[in-house]
C-alpha cells in the first residue's frame, strides 16, 4: 500500500510540473487591484434620443445578454458605458473577481410568447425609468417584447480565476475557459490554444498571436512597445429571442506586463462566468480618433479601452516580449472592427413593430 502511496504522489508531482499552467498570475495581481474599461459615445446622447428609433437601431457603446431570474436580457447602453473587473478576495490559488457594467442612456429588451410575460424583481431603478414600450417583435413574429428606457443602469456579477492557470469559473464551479484580464508575458497564449467555447459548445481558439513595436494609446496612458495582438477564430454567440451573431476577438496586452489594454471581444470567458452570456464594447470616441490619427508607430486603442486601473507595474525582475515590427497592426485593427461591426449588424435592430 505504502508503495502505491508513494507512485501516486510521484505521479501527480509529474503531472503538476509537466503541464504548462496557461496564464500564471501577474505579478501586479494583488486583492483589491481593479481595472476599468470604458467605451464612450461620439456624441452626446439626450433621454428624447432614447425615444427616436432611428437612434436606438444603431449599436450603442455596449451591447449585453444578462442572465437574470433564469431570463436571458438584451441591453444597450448608448452613452458612455464603463466595465470594471476588480479582485475581491484572493484564497487557496483562486481570485474571487467582481464584474461591474454601468452606463448611461440605456435599454433593457426582453422577449416572451404571448401571454406567457415573465415574472421578476426589476434590476434596474426605477426612479431611472424614462419609458416602458411593448409589442411584437419584429425579427422573432412568435415573439412580443418590452423595452425598458432608463437614464442609467449599474450591472453586477462574480466569478472565479484559477491564479496558477488563469481558468475562469463561475460561483458554482462550472468552468468557462481562460482569463482575457492578462496575457503572461513568460508564459503568453499560443496559436491554436482554446480560449473558451461559444454558445454552442465549440471552442473558441487563439488565431494568432503577433508582437508589434507600436505605443498603444489608451485613456490610462500610453504603453510603450512591445504590444501584442491576439487574435481568436469565430464563434457563434445567442442573441434572445432566437437569433444568433457570429464574431471573434481581438485583444490588445501590455508586452511587459501583460495587462489587457482593450478588447474588441465577442466572446468574454470572464462575463460569460459572471452571468453575462455576451458582452460587446465599441468605444465610438477612440474609432473616430484612430481615423483622425496621423501619429507614426502609435496605435490607437478599440473596442473596450483601458481607463483607470490601481496596478502596480514596477517589477523587479522585467519580462518583456522580444519585439518584431509589424507595420500592418494598424489596419490588421481596422480590419477586425469592420468584421465584427459587420457580424453584429442585426444585434440591436428595434425590435417591435410601433
Amino acid at each position: 500500500m505504502a508503495s502505491k502511496h508513494i507512485f501516486g504522489v510521484f505521479l501527480f508531482l509529474l503531472i503538476l510540473f509537466s503541464a504548462k499552467t496557461v496564464l500564471a498570475s501577474p505579478y501586479w495581481l494583488k486583492e483589491g487591484v481593479y481595472m476599468t474599461y470604458i467605451a464612450r459615445a461620439s456624441e452626446p446622447i439626450t433621454p428624447e434620443d432614447l425615444l427616436n428609433a432611428s437612434k436606438t437601431s444603431k449599436n450603442g457603446v455596449l451591447s449585453i445578454v444578462y442572465n437574470y431570474s433564469n431570463i436571458p436580457f438584451v441591453i444597450n447602453i448608448y452613452g458612455n458605458g464603463s466595465v470594471n473587473f476588480t479582485i475581491v478576495s484572493i484564497d487557496r490559488g483562486f481570485a474571487r473577481v467582481r464584474l461591474t457594467i454601468s452606463g448611461n442612456y440605456a435599454i433593457v429588451r426582453y422577449y416572451y410568447l404571448k401571454n406567457q410575460k415573465p415574472g421578476f424583481d426589476p434590476f434596474w431603478d426605477e426612479d431611472a425609468v424614462i419609458d416602458v414600450r411593448e409589442g411584437p417583435a419584429l425579427l422573432s413574429s412568435n415573439y412580443y417584447m418590452t423595452e425598458i428606457v432608463l437614464k442609467s443602469i449599474i450591472l453586477e456579477g462574480e466569478y472565479l480565476i484559477e491564479l496558477n492557470t488563469g481558468d475562469v469559473y463561475d460561483l458554482k464551479g462550472n468552468y468557462y475557459g481562460k482569463t482575457i484580464l492578462w496575457n503572461d508575458p513568460t508564459n503568453p497564449l499560443e496559436k491554436n490554444e482554446t480560449l473558451c467555447f461559444d454558445s454552442k459548445g465549440r471552442p473558441v481558439r487563439i488565431a494568432d498571436v503577433m508582437t508589434s513595436n507600436t505605443s498603444i494609446l489608451t485613456y490610462y496612458k500610453t504603453f510603450m512597445p512591445p504590444a501584442v495582438l491576439v487574435k481568436t477564430t469565430f464563434g457563434v454567440e445567442k442573441v434572445p429571442p432566437d437569433l444568433e451573431a457570429v464574431g471573434r476577438n481581438l485583444m490588445i496586452y501590455d508586452g511587459s506586463s501583460g495587462i489587457l489594454l482593450s478588447m474588441l471581444a465577442f466572446h468574454v470567458p470572464d462575463a460569460k462566468a459572471a452571468g453575462f452570456p455576451m458582452l460587446f464594447g465599441f468605444d465610438e470616441y477612440m474609432h473616430k480618433l484612430s481615423w483622425e490619427s496621423k501619429k507614426e508607430g502609435t496605435m490607437v486603442s478599440g473596442g473596450l479601452v483601458l481607463y483607470d486601473t490601481n496596478a502596480n507595474f514596477i517589477q523587479p525582475k522585467k519580462d518583456t516580449y522580444s519585439p518584431s515590427t509589424s507595420p500592418l497592426a494598424y489596419a490588421y485593427l481596422v480590419g477586425i472592427i469592420a468584421v465584427v461591426l459587420l457580424a453584429l449588424r442585426f444585434f440591436v435592430r428595434r425590435g417591435y413593430h410601433e
